[in-house]
């Protein structure tokens, strides 16, 4: 004999497995946005704007150096503490391994935006390749699914390039928390169908919340097809390397006068050059 099932039921199994395909179709969009779109996006940006992106992250960080040093050159004035050559070379010394690693990200961020194994830290590219086969292989799994009809080029391509970014992207879609939410047996038990919809529910609104950031965020948020926005970024990126040659020649400057000049805590109080050390270092009038 059949058992009697409750009205219910029915309707909350069709009730999953729409949420389930809507949760699938969730996630292969926010995959094809990260691994398909964000580069072809980063890529055209370059094109645009490349040159001066890198010029105006170069000169501000050298502005943000020039300006520590005065900072902790005004500072040890202000305490009494006499400008020597010993002093200065100390204050290098510290700017230069607080800056070391700002740096050492700029360089980075200017080179192409899959560097591969560069990126790899404590083998991590072959721990994923090996995950994502477990996660996709029939051999692993005893049937062929569609994750791998769908996925498993991607992962092939990601390995021959040695793309440890894109792994990264694949293993979260694929083995990220809760991914069983969208797979798996449904529940035959009433509450236990009820409990699972209620789970998928906030799962998929969880995953579009992520979608929607995503979508809102740069680069996929830039005009990057409108001449007027483009010529308008050009001009706004334009002016910010003109203000960081300024910041840059302005401290110079200071720099060589604290240098040159000797200067006691009261006198350093009482000068043009303090009050303008003040407004521009500290903001203050």
């Amino acid at each position: 004999m059949q058992p009697i099932l409750h009205p219910e039921h029915e309707q909350l199994r069709q009730r999953c497995r729409q949420l389930q395909e809507a949760l699938r179709e969730t996630l292969r969009e926010w995959f094809r946005l990260r691994t398909e779109v964000y580069p072809r996006l980063l890529a055209e940006y370059e094109r645009l704007f490349g040159e001066e992106e890198r010029e105006r992250q170069r000169l501000s960080l050298q502005a943000a150096q020039l300006k520590r040093r005065t900072e902790l050159l005004v500072l040890k004035l202000e305490r009494g503490e006499p400008l020597t050559e010993r002093t200065f070379a100390l204050v290098e010394q510290i700017v230069e391994r607080e800056f070391a690693q700002l740096w050492q990200r700029l360089k980075a961020a200017e080179e192409p935006w899959e560097r591969s194994l560069a990126e790899d830290t404590a083998g991590e590219f072959p721990k994923l390749y090996r995950t994502l086969v477990k996660r996709l292989h029939p051999d692993a799994l005893g049937t062929e699914t569609e994750e791998f009809r769908q996925y498993w080029s991607v992962l092939q391509r990601a390995y021959r390039e040695r793309n440890v970014h894109q792994l990264r992207q694949l293993h979260l879609l694929l083995c990220g928390e809760g991914t069983d939410a969208s797979e798996g047996a449904i529940p035959e038990e009433l509450e236990a169908l009820r409990a699972y919809v209620r789970r998928l529910e906030l799962r998929l609104a969880a995953e579009q919340r992520r979608l929607d950031r995503l979508r809102s965020e740069e680069p996929f948020c830039l005009p990057l097809t409108d001449p007027t926005w483009i010529e308008q970024r050009r001009r706004e990126l334009q002016q910010e390397i003109e203000q960081r040659r300024r910041d840059i020649a302005f401290y110079s400057q200071l720099l060589e006068r604290l240098r040159n000049t000797t200067f006691s805590a009261e006198e350093l109080r009482d000068t043009e050059l303090a009050r303008h050390i003040a407004e521009q270092t500290y903001g203050r009038r």
